[in-house]
């Protein structure tokens, strides 16, 4: 084959950031004679431009069994636009391999594949980086449906970043409205091609955990993918109830001059989830629901002062019991019921 003819390629055509081969008639098959055409090349650098990627010198096509003009070696810019038109290829496959090269004459990126021509066809790839892994994922996520949305934002559900960890690293803090809702989405680090496994945990300003998913993660080199996530519930919820009593009477909030009444958990390490202070709630409540508690089996702890240097608090050494459980949320028909007795 006589050396092709390089042309600029000038129609708009948008960036993938994979391999994408398209074919300008139907391929061949049952005996059918492919259509000879043009071989049309775009390409990026680790999801970079042209522009972006300064390094980046030239770009060397090879195409086994032909004979290219300047021995397939052409600008990064074509004519402004990061591709090259090779013409007239006979009908049929073919594979290929595209390096960057750097003004050191040093490979910087490389891709390969296959195409096969039946009329005109596409090729977008994406190179990778060499001597090191070579693939990377576009992540997104979402979360359970709460409060009437069936997908709510990160703001509705009170998430400020997603800690991302892959292949059990250390994780990494990305803002969650980067990775909700967006096209490709986040950009993983680069990886062995393979599948591997992935964590993400939705916290808030503070750090505490709300949603969670584990899962897994296939990266291919030259065609990175997008993979969405739906993250669950890592925390449940409980209810409380209390009563005041005073010797052997019952008493109301007012009877026993008390304003405040203050809520604590205590875990199976014997942790307070709520510091030594504890939760303060409006002794008139008479109850309140807690949402956002890990799972676990809690005791539950109350303690209110009222006039005259009264104490009332429920009983600390054997304290009533509530498991909570990822996902489910208890409201108050199924209260835990904590009676406060006078201490002083």
């Amino acid at each position: 084959m006589n050396a092709r003819l390089v042309v600029a390629f000038l129609a708009l055509v948008s960036s993938t950031g994979c391999i994408i081969v398209g074919t300008g008639g139907t391929g061949g098959g049952g005996g059918q004679v492919l259509r000879s055409g043009n071989v049309t090349f775009t390409w990026s650098f680790a999801g970079a431009t042209c522009n972006q990627a300064s390094s980046v010198k030239s770009v060397r096509v090879s195409i086994p069994g032909q004979t290219l003009m300047n021995n397939g070696v052409y600008p990064c810019l074509v004519v402004d636009y990061p591709g090259v038109v090779l013409k007239d290829f006979a009908g049929g496959t073919y594979t290929f391999t595209i390096e960057a090269i750097g003004y050191g004459n040093e490979i910087l990126y490389s891709g390969s594949g296959t195409f096969t021509v039946d009329r005109s066809v596409r090729v977008d790839i994406d190179l990778t980086p060499v001597g090191g892994p070579n693939s990377y994922a576009y992540l997104n996520w979402k979360f359970p449906a709460l409060q009437g949305a069936a997908n709510p934002d990160c703001s509705k559900a009170g998430v400020a970043n997603v800690l991302v960890s892959i292949d059990n690293a250390a994780p990494t803090t990305i803002a969650c409205k980067l990775g909700w809702n967006t096209n490709p989405g986040v950009q993983t680090p680069y990886l062995a091609a393979g599948t591997h496994s992935i964590e993400l945990t939705a916290v808030d300003s503070t750090g505490y955990a709300f949603y969670r998913a584990n899962s897994t993660l296939t990266t291919t080199a030259g065609a990175p993918s997008t993979s969405e996530y739906t993250l669950v519930w890592a925390v449940g919820g409980t209810a409380v109830k209390w009563s005041i009593t005073d010797g052997s009477v019952a008493q109301t909030c007012a009877q026993a001059g008390i304003t405040d009444v203050y809520v604590n958990f205590v875990d199976a390490q014997g942790n307070l989830v709520y510091g030594s202070a504890g939760d303060p709630h409006a002794c008139t409540l008479q109850g309140v629901e807690y949402s956002f508690l890990k799972p676990g089996t809690y005791g539950v702890r109350v303690i209110a002062a009222g006039t005259g240097n009264r104490v009332f608090q429920s009983n600390y050494s054997a304290p009533p019991q509530v498991t909570v459980v990822a996902g489910q949320f208890t409201g108050m028909t199924a209260a835990v019921n904590v009676q406060m007795f006078r201490t002083q």
